[in-house]
């Protein structure tokens, strides 16, 4: 089977067909209404049933040719992968310590322009202190040392192609402090999320006698059709 025997223009009319009875009737008042209703809801189950049953060969067979592809480009790419990662992890490092050479060059290199300033200004308070001008001695001592510039680092080198990118990220080392900061304000809320799963499961364990500050149980009843 395959979806070119399907007589979709039938069931998109089914569809329209019923989506128009459905909202002729809102809400049920009555008991003729709630039959009407429910006849739509097993119509509604039946077509998807069938059309689902019609479908799945094809969505099976798609399934599988899926799987091999992946199966296949995985198994190829592994190799590139790896080798692609240790080279990431070679270039990272060299970055890094590159930038940590720079940066012990540029501490250096500002230290040294603030020394020579430092030095220049005492050697000028001494002379004006030799030739007797004690209070411009004073005002010299007294400025604030304002070293000459140093030229950046020399930039680190690159492989043509190829881009370094910092990239940040958080972890969260103590979850108890960071609720209790959200919890006085001083953080906003969608910092955490809830999980939704473990909730949900106690919900169902515990029912109405589920009692969690800022949660509340809530109920839905689903209808089903027998034999659909």
């Amino acid at each position: 089977m395959d979806t070119d025997t399907l007589d979709t223009a039938a069931y998109d009319t089914q569809a329209l067909e019923m989506t128009a009875e459905l909202g002729a009737i809102s809400p049920i008042t009555n008991d003729e209404q709630l039959q009407a209703v429910g006849s739509v809801f097993k119509d509604a189950a039946g077509n998807i049933k069938v059309l689902e049953a019609h479908m799945k060969p094809q969505i099976d067979d798609a399934h599988a040719k899926h799987k091999k592809l992946t199966t296949l480009r995985n198994t190829l790419t592994a190799p590139f992968k790896t080798i692609r990662a240790d080279a990431d992890k070679k270039l990272s490092a060299y970055r890094q310590e590159q930038e940590r050479i720079a940066r012990e060059k540029q501490a250096i290199a500002d230290k040294k322009a603030h020394d020579d300033a430092e030095a220049a200004r005492l050697a000028e308070a001494e002379a004006l202190e030799a030739q007797g001008n004690t209070e411009q001695a004073d005002a010299v001592l007294e400025a604030p040392i304002i070293p000459e510039p140093v030229a950046p680092v020399a930039p680190i080198a690159k492989v043509a192609g190829l881009s370094g990118r910092k990239t940040y990220g958080a972890v969260i080392t103590d979850m108890v402090a960071l609720c209790k900061a959200i919890g006085d304000g001083s953080q906003p809320h969608n910092l955490v999320q809830a999980n939704s799963t473990a909730l949900n499961g106690m919900a169902r364990a515990l029912k109405e006698n589920l009692n969690i500050p800022g949660v509340k149980v809530v109920t839905k009843t689903s209808t089903s059709a027998r034999g659909i």
